[in-house]
């Protein structure tokens, strides 16, 4: 019996579940209230005093970025009212690089605070690094002349540049690289980073199916239509031009929850104006609190939630839960609860925005399933079997 997709590697529970592969519900709670606040926020969003936006490509531009990264400067200036500065990076030699790099950040985050946002945006080549002394991402410029007239290509440690700056910062910081494996660069609580790839991928170059075009139809849609965007919503939106073709590589989000307070995902909306967007009722309930920038889109990720002691009651407890204190900003179709199967623990099924499901903490509890499409008028979900003796009987010495 060949492994597939069907028979996937480790699927059977060998000696049985164990505790780890469960959850309580409460937990479980917690976790998807953090996802949903984090990616969908509402009231608690943050808008900030200032936002400054830095954007860097080599002087040997030899990918040709010059005017994807003009078109960049210019969605932030004129749609956000943001401080926007392009640099070349200078391309001779690891050394001068990384000095220039660390002089500029320095200089980008100088008299900023936690009131404050910074975006620092880069376009050209990059890979993971290879060895133990290398960052996880560096970035690489366009062939330059060398010693003796031979061709050679200057490497950036951005771990090693951001370190000392951008990683201590007050200021909230978002990362946006087009890059190769840009996705490896390491993220600190605060800061969040959209990469063009994961580093199994490659992208293109500048065109109307690259990251940087994406980026800028985006950022002009939400102005164009007066919504606002948090970081994971973004990023949602790419993912939904990777879905419709108009995108070719698959973008990565990566951000870091940890803290003592809980967190909402970087908040993108104008500077000095912008007060009349985010007033368009819910077509649902009549509210004003819409979901910032979330479009009623029909793709969702379907999940499944091992839940410890749990019963043929779990499922209408969770969906009474979500009705009468439903997490963050999500709209009641948002996030549901399908169906509950009876095993050593009940098993729920739950389906929930892509820039939640992208926000979940990992638990060997909570497995993924699919992306489906889940228009308005879907069939209402199956009631939950009784447990009975036949189909979910607990013996002695079973682990629950």
């Amino acid at each position: 019996m060949a492994l597939s997709s069907t028979r996937p590697l480790g699927a059977f529970p060998v000696g049985g579940f164990n505790s780890q592969d469960q959850i309580n519900v409460e937990e479980f709670k917690s976790i998807l209230t953090t996802a949903c606040g984090f990616a969908l926020p509402s009231d608690k969003t943050k808008k900030y005093n200032r936002v400054k936006v830095l954007l860097t490509y080599w002087d040997e531009d030899d990918l040709n970025v010059k005017n994807e990264v003009a078109r960049v400067s210019d969605a932030f200036r004129l749609g956000y009212n943001y401080t926007c500065r392009t640099e070349q990076i200078p391309a001779r030699g690891h050394e001068a690089a990384l000095t220039w790099m660390n002089r500029t950040l320095l200089e980008f985050m100088t008299g900023t605070d936690s009131n404050d946002l910074l975006i620092f945006y880069y376009a050209g080549h990059g890979r993971g690094g290879q060895t133990p002394d290398e960052g996880p991402c560096i970035l690489i410029s366009g062939e330059y002349p060398g010693y003796h007239g031979m061709k050679v290509d200057t490497e950036l440690d951005f771990a090693a540049a951001k370190k000392p700056t951008l990683d201590t910062a007050a200021a909230d910081v978002l990362y946006l690289l087009d890059s190769c494996q840009a996705a490896t660069a390491g993220i600190k609580p605060g800061k969040e980073l959209i990469a063009a790839c994961a580093v199994e991928s490659r992208i293109p170059g500048p065109s109307r199916k690259s990251f940087t075009a994406g980026l800028v139809q985006e950022l002009n849609s939400a102005v164009t239509n007066q919504y606002f965007l948090t970081a994971a919503q973004l990023f949602f939106k790419m993912l939904e031009k990777v879905h419709k073709g108009d995108l070719e590589s698959i973008p990565v989000h990566v951000e870091t929850m940890v803290g003592p307070q809980p967190r909402t995902s970087i908040f993108l909306a104008p500077l000095g104006g912008g007060d009349t967007w985010n007033e368009s009722p819910d077509p649902l309930t009549g509210s004003n609190r819409v979901p910032l920038g979330h479009k009623r889109s029909e793709l969702r990720a379907m999940l499944h939630v091992r839940i410890r002691n749990g019963d043929a009651n779990t499922l209408r407890q969770l969906s009474q839960w979500l009705t009468t204190d439903r997490p963050g900003n999500v709209e009641p179709t948002g996030v549901s609860f399908e169906y509950a199967a009876p095993a050593t623990s009940i098993i729920i099924v739950f389906i929930i925005p892509i820039p939640a499901y992208y926000s979940l903490q990992d638990h060997p509890a909570i497995s993924f399933m699919t992306f489906v499409c889940w228009p308005e008028s879907a069939m209402p979900a199956p009631q939950p079997p009784a447990l009975t003796p036949s189909s979910g009987a607990r013996r002695e010495g079973d682990e629950n």
